[in-house]
């Protein structure tokens, strides 16, 4: 609209409305001007399509002459200008350094915009080759931010290529990239195959990287299956290949795969020597994204052998060199496995949280929804810890919102068991079962032997919860079993614990005897506190109900031991141990301070089973202290929540009366 005829009051407003949306500005004078990009879109609108097309060509090829690193901004304009032969170019170096900076969503845009100019190129050579090895590319960075889906596309449809273009190079990665994507989807035997397949064929070729780089995969398949020994034979030759052929990446990779593969089997000390040499070739390549990933293990690794203040410096270290390197992914990865041994070996659960959520916000930023559903699991692991089961539901569920949504059956699994236990430990016994059936299917299905050996453990927890002893022993023999023959020694220790516990609540304190002897040593090997805590507990209540003296003092120990890990509902198991020991030293007063303190615990935590439980071993030593009503009152209130949770058998193990 005409301005000249405003009054210069009216004119004002008009004027300062124009600058805040940045149409006009002002120079230091306090003239207004038209700023050069507003400038210059009018123009370019005003412009003809072709004049348009020309000017970006121009602009393209001036940038490509003084400033050839802005490949971005050189693939817009020459892709605006039409001239998609340069644009594609530029946009493959656009995705690889977008990819060096870890910024993968914008790589995978890369490579879809020079998927699109392909189509457009006029100048084509071996247009069907470059197109399936932009898919095999893109399929590997879906992978990597957890669109599993889209990455078992994009590889089949590059294997299609392949094989109407009867390119055995390309089937032979191609194949590779599907057995890696169905790896991923847990689609193991069809993985299995394709890469058998694929493997096979970079044999015909004499590509002896590729073998190596299937045997790998391979190898990693059947360690998630817990089948270790067969990982191992695939994981020992691939490093013997590579190693004939003195490639040192591969030789540094399949050290490293070999020497996780030790963690898993408990063989720490045969892991670190591998990944000294591993570490020391990754320096000598330079390749400090791949140094920063055997840090992370070295760390861990060090953590587990029991030298804490060595691999926390170490992981921390990594943490300092992946922020300089501005390497997000390798950052959350560290962030996570700081917060998890914090929380595990420190009880420092606040800081444990921060790390994690740090970890959170970092795979949510650049799109990893795999990692994002992993920590999550965490976050309520230790959420469960501290007791907060409103906070634990919410991670737990979560995490399994995520793992149904990008189709990761694995992850889809320990999001199903985590919440399953879950329902377990707030005495939602109903909810737990289904959860539990279904979860122990699709371990079975899956082949992965570990899972199964926790789903038994907890299956055996579910019958000592409902007062079947028969099943829990049955189910608990089961997990051990399952355990000891995949060398998974926590379980094999955890289920044999639980199966004390049996033993002692149906009074066959013989055979809790004779488990614990049998036990001890394991737990000992360990080093894990946790499992450390428990076995004591319940040692010294097996002591307690044989008669032998037990000293006040190591309960205490365990009390404080508990307090400082954040372990809440094992502070209260103590708390109720020590409460039944100081009633026997006719030490009512001390003994009735440590049972409301053990009951205050449970309450907040909501563990309903527990807390039934402390109510009636409450109201057994009022009783014996001669406090009738107050024991006849907790009696009720056990038998009020056994009812709740329907397992009346209880009543009857506890000796709780009839309310009348």
């Amino acid at each position: 609209s005409d301005l000249t005829s405003l009054r210069y009051e009216e004119l004002i407003p008009i004027m300062d409305r124009l600058e805040n949306l940045g149409f006009i500005s002002r120079d230091f004078a306090g003239s207004y001007y038209v700023p050069e990009g507003v400038f210059m879109e009018c123009l370019c609108k005003k412009l003809s399509e072709n004049r348009r097309a020309i000017i970006h060509s121009r602009i393209a090829d001036v940038l490509k002459e003084i400033s050839p690193e802005s490949v971005e901004e050189i693939a817009q304009h020459y892709y605006k200008g039409g001239n998609f032969d340069d644009a594609f170019e530029f946009l493959l170096k656009a995705a690889e350094r977008a990819i060096s900076y870890y910024a993968l969503k914008n790589a995978i845009t890369y490579y879809s915009w020079a998927l699109g100019c392909l189509e457009k190129k006029r100048r084509i050579e071996e247009k069907d080759k470059r197109k399936a090895e932009i898919l095999v590319k893109r399929s590997k960075l879906y992978l990597e931010v957890g669109d599993r889906k889209s990455a078992f596309i994009d590889a089949e449809e590059a294997l299609n290529i392949a094989l109407n273009a009867k390119d055995m190079e390309l089937q032979a990665e191609a194949s590779m990239q599907v057995g890696v994507s169905l790896l991923n989807l847990a689609r193991y035997s069809e993985a299995i195959e394709r890469l058998q397949h694929a493997s096979s064929l970079f044999e015909k070729l004499r590509d002896f990287r590729g073998v190596v780089e299937c045997d790998l995969h391979l190898g990693s398949i059947f360690q998630e299956q817990s089948k270790y020994k067969l990982s191992q034979s695939y994981y020992t030759r691939a490093l013997e290949t590579a190693k004939s052929i003195n490639d040192e990446d591969l030789i540094m990779k399949a050290g490293y795969q070999l020497a996780s593969l030790f963690v898993d089997m408990g063989n720490l000390d045969d892991a670190v020597p591998l990944l000294n040499e591993a570490l020391k070739i990754s320096k000598k390549l330079k390749d400090k994204k791949f140094e920063l990933k055997i840090s992370n293990q070295l760390g861990i690794l060090y953590v587990e052998k029991g030298d804490l203040d060595k691999g926390i410096k170490l992981l921390q270290d990594s943490l300092e060199l992946s922020r300089e390197l501005y390497d997000l992914r390798t950052e959350a990865v560290i962030s996570h496995n700081l917060g998890i041994i914090l929380f595990k070996h420190m009880g420092k659960t606040k800081e444990a949280v921060e790390y994690l959520e740090r970890s959170l916000n970092v795979f949510y930023l650049i799109g990893d929804r795999v990692s994002e559903c992993i920590v999550l699991s965490s976050l309520g692991t230790i959420y469960k810890s501290m007791g907060k089961y409103s906070a634990v539901k919410e991670s737990f569920s979560k995490s399994l919102k995520i793992a149904k949504e990008i189709k990761a059956e694995r992850l889809v699994l320990t999001a199903s068991f985590n919440l399953a236990n879950l329902y377990l430990d707030s005495g939602r016994l109903r909810s737990a079962f289904p959860k539990l059936q279904s979860s122990l299917r699709l371990a079975r299905k899956l082949g992965l032997k570990d899972f199964e050996a926790n789903i038994l453990l907890s299956f055996g927890a579910y019958y000592y919860y409902i007062g079947d002893f028969k099943e829990a022993e049955r189910y608990l023999k089961e997990s051990a079993k399952v355990a000891k023959d995949i060398d998974q020694l926590n379980t094999f220790a955890l289920a044999n614990i639980a199966l004390m516990q049996v033993y002692i609540d149906s009074g066959d304190l013989r055979k809790a005897s004779e488990l614990a002897e049998q036990v001890e040593k394991v737990v000992q090997k360990l080093m894990n506190e946790v499992i450390q805590i428990d076995f004591q507990l319940l040692t010294l209540e097996l002591d307690f109900l044989l008669g032998k003296p037990v000293g006040l003092k190591k309960v205490s120990t365990i009390i404080e031991k508990c307090k400082t890990l954040g372990l809440q509902p094992r502070l209260a198991d103590a708390l109720v141990l020590a409460g039944r020991i100081t009633a026997r030293m006719e030490a009512m007063e001390k003994a009735r301070e440590y049972f409301e303190k053990a009951i205050t615990i449970l309450r907040k935590i909501g563990n309903a089973f527990y807390l039934a439980r402390a109510y009636a071993l409450y109201a057994e030593v009022l009783k014996y202290g001669g406090f009738k009503e107050e024991s006849l009152l907790n009696y009720q209130k056990a038998h009020e929540l056994f009812k709740n949770l329907n397992t009346y058998t209880w009543t009857k193990i506890l000796s709780i009366p009839q309310p009348k």
